[in-house]
């Protein structure tokens, strides 16, 4: 984008989330086009695991995209806040389709 655009400078890169992976990887492979870096709720790699092993299955389904009361029961575990945020998180979601979402766990699973 930024060669297609002619801009030869660097760039702040930031990343959310899923985001985050294609933050890093960009600032991996193009050191001399990045400024800097941030990162927001993102991961360190499929090699991550989080400290609680019962949130690891609760992220590998897209069951919370696409079941309300799933997101509610689980809203702290995921998150780390409260419930109460949980039926405002869920009205903004927009849930990925299965075909979307296991390609995007598809293309993490080489990448640490």
């Amino acid at each position: 984008i930024l060669d297609r655009h002619g801009y030869e400078g660097k760039v702040d890169v930031i990343g959310v989330s899923w985001g985050g992976a294609v933050a890093q990887q960009f600032a991996f492979q193009c050191q001399h086009r990045v400024n800097r870096l941030i990162l927001a709720a993102t991961t360190a790699g499929m090699t991550m695991v989080p400290g609680d092993w019962g949130v690891l299955s609760k992220m590998a389904t897209p069951q919370r995209y696409v079941d309300p009361e799933y997101l509610k029961r689980n809203f702290e575990k995921l998150y780390g806040e409260g419930e109460n945020l949980a039926g405002q998180h869920a009205i903004r979601i927009m849930p990925p389709t299965l075909v979307g979402y296991f390609a995007q766990m598809t293309a993490m699973l080489g990448w640490t």
